[in-house]
């Protein structure tokens, strides 16, 4: 009797032991996973804001050159059919 209130125990314990174990692997998997959320949408302002930068640099550039307007020629990577 006393081996089995023993046998008992000890499995209780190493049930509760699991649960804490995943409750721990659980937390640690969603706070990485807000972290990679908030690293990526810090990487997307950024590259938003560098391209809203770069766009007003080239039309500042291009509203204080004194060089002639060309046409750019643009290439199609489809052909035009005939």
């Amino acid at each position: 009797m006393a081996e089995k209130l023993a046998e008992d125990d000890i499995t209780t314990q190493l049930n509760a032991y699991d649960a804490r174990k995943a409750t721990n692997n659980d937390s640690t998997k969603v706070v990485l996973g807000f972290f990679v959320y908030f690293v990526l949408i810090i990487l997307l302002f950024f590259l938003i804001f560098s391209q809203q930068h770069k766009i007003s640099l080239i039309e500042s550039i291009n509203k204080n050159s004194t060089t002639p307007k060309r046409k750019i020629e643009t290439i199609s990577p489809f052909p035009e059919k005939k």
